[in-house]
């Protein structure tokens, strides 16, 4: 059995709107530097783990080597570039998974 609907280009243009305004108001959006906590939150990772990934990395990381965060010093905390670190977890996903972490 097969049904035909027919629906007006303006009727449909509003269904689908809708539709994607709740998806919009349903995402996340995070700022352009993420603090340690952001990061735990945004990777889904741990604190351990990815404290263990930051110590682990630190040479490719450190925003002194290129990196895309920048290291605590005299207890500023942690400032990590959201697009740097996208770009990092998707080079080091699988190593980062299988790290072991006590």
């Amino acid at each position: 059995m097969q049904a035909n609907l027919n629906l007006d280009d303006e009727y449909f243009k509003a269904i689908v709107n809708e539709e994607i305004s709740k998806a919009m108001k349903q995402l996340v959006t995070y700022p352009a530097v993420l603090t340690k906590e952001k990061a735990i939150e945004y990777s889904g990772f741990g604190e351990k783990r990815l404290m263990k990934t930051f110590r682990t990395f630190k040479d490719e990381l450190d925003v002194e080597n290129g990196g895309c965060i920048y290291y605590p010093t005299e207890g500023q905390g942690y400032k990590i570039n959201r697009k740097g670190f996208d770009e990092f977890l998707e080079k080091h996903m699988l190593e980062i998974i299988d790290m072991k972490v006590n």
